[in-house]
């Protein structure tokens, strides 16, 4: 299928769908002073086209629009050239059921307000650490939140997708209707359809300890030596207790970062990190506090994810020679340049109770390397490669190439891959849809 972009709409330029129809060129063209023109190859992504849709119909009208044009339809930025990213912002209702602990939420809906919504009621959305994005679309890609160990990921509490698959159809997907489209969506949403909105259970959170350990910087080797301690702290934790490093390049030297989590009693929560504070030096700063059941922020408020390029890795365990060549690697890195390694397990690692598409999930730990360049990025998580699954989760910031898709099929399996394969060949058989995974280049 050709991917041209003659006469669409102007890069940048933010149109609303008008009575289900897509606006023509020459509209486009007559309504500001922008001419409507190809989006060029090397401009800035976020400048593509951006459409706003206001109903699952306006989506239906989008991607019929865009195949007739030969463009491609995201509805997560990066957009690049031939490509129309669908605004979901107008989807923006949140309605919360605290009787049967579900909330209605719409894909226009970020993180925060669905956290503000549900913490009146004593109930935690399992939210990412990044509030600012969309509830549904990172929810689709299987959202580790900071409560993940002890409720496991996001995707497990769906209970019903609104979704608009490439084929014009409007669908209310759930494990009963179409069970296969149902596993696939939760795991492989984005080559699938739109989703519109969902119904998300949530979860009684009691008592919540969470916050951080920031140390100076210091040496890699001394680095080193406090995730070593860290690492044996590890061993045995229970799924209550949630936690990640991060690795931070300075220019004096390596910062550490020790985020934590504990879903629980307050004394169960105090009692481990008091056995870590034992092993480890005092933190320069603690951040660690009380979060009350039905306080203003009823989740762990964890520092903002940097921003940078990105990639992922997975691993079985943490071998000591890995920690390590972490460190050395991080040193070895530009000034800004971070790796976060996060302990997973728990009931992340177990099956969901309606089975998804989510993948890696039993990985031991992740590993995410942040640079303010996609080849140190790329250096910095090669450097565990040795160490490696040779899998990644997904994840709403990750490149789109080739290795990603590799990657993507590993951390999926055989059996995943292949029901996402078939689906999409069914439902999106000209590749409307753009995808982190492209079955095609990856199968070859």
């Amino acid at each position: 299928m050709s991917r041209t972009a003659d006469a669409i709409l102007s890069p940048g330029e933010r149109i609303t769908m008008r009575g289900g129809r897509m606006p023509s060129p020459e509209a486009v063209q007559s309504t500001g002073s922008h001419e409507a023109r190809a989006v060029e190859p090397g401009r800035d992504p976020a400048s593509a086209a951006r459409v706003a849709v206001t109903s699952a119909q306006d989506v239906v009208h989008a991607l019929r629009h865009a195949a007739s044009a030969g463009l491609r339809v995201t509805t997560t930025p990066p957009a690049g050239s031939g490509t129309l990213l669908l605004d979901l912002s107008a989807f923006d209702a949140t309605t919360v059921s605290p009787a049967d602990r579900t909330v209605r939420v719409g894909a226009g809906v970020r993180w925060n307000r669905l956290v503000a919504s549900t913490a009146p009621h004593g109930l935690a959305s399992l939210a990412s650490e990044d509030r600012t994005r969309s509830a549904v679309a990172e929810t689709l890609v299987g959202a580790v939140s900071p409560l993940a160990r002890t409720f496991g990921l996001a995707s497990d509490h769906v209970l019903c997708i609104d979704i608009v698959t490439p084929d014009g159809a409007v669908r209310a997907v759930t494990p009963e209707a179409d069970p296969d489209l149902f596993s696939a969506l939760r795991g492989g949403a984005a080559g699938l359809g739109v989703a519109t909105g969902m119904i998300l259970g949530v979860v009684p959170l009691d008592a919540l300890q969470a916050g951080s350990w920031r140390f100076s910087p210091r040496p890699a080797d001394a680095v080193a030596d406090l995730l070593h301690r860290w690492r044996t702290w590890l061993v045995g934790l229970p799924e209550s207790m949630s936690t990640r490093a991060t690795v931070v390049a300075c220019a004096d030297g390596l910062a550490l970062d020790l985020w934590f989590a504990h879903a629980g009693p307050r004394a169960d929560g105090t009692a481990l990190l008091e056995e870590l504070r034992e092993v480890l030096p005092a933190p320069a700063a603690v951040t660690v506090a009380d979060v009350h059941r039905r306080g203003s922020r009823p989740h762990p408020n964890a520092d903002a994810p940097r921003v940078g390029f990105v990639r992922g890795a997975l691993l079985d365990a943490l071998h000591p020679d890995a920690v390590d060549r972490l460190a050395e690697a991080v040193r070895a890195a530009p000034p800004g340049t971070c790796a976060e390694v996060r302990l997973r397990g728990g009931a992340m690692s177990r099956r969901a109770p309606v089975p998804g598409c989510v993948p890696g999930r039993r990985a031991a730990f992740s590993v995410r390397a942040v640079a303010a360049a996609q080849a140190d990025a790329d250096t910095l998580a090669d450097a565990l490669d040795p160490w490696a699954t040779g899998g990644t989760s997904l994840d709403l910031d990750d490149p789109r190439d080739a290795r990603t898709a590799r990657a993507l099929r590993v951390g999926w399996g055989e059996k995943a891959f292949s029901l996402l394969t078939a689906l999409r060949g069914r439902l999106d058989p000209d590749g409307v849809l753009a995808a982190p995974w492209e079955p095609g280049p990856v199968s070859s």
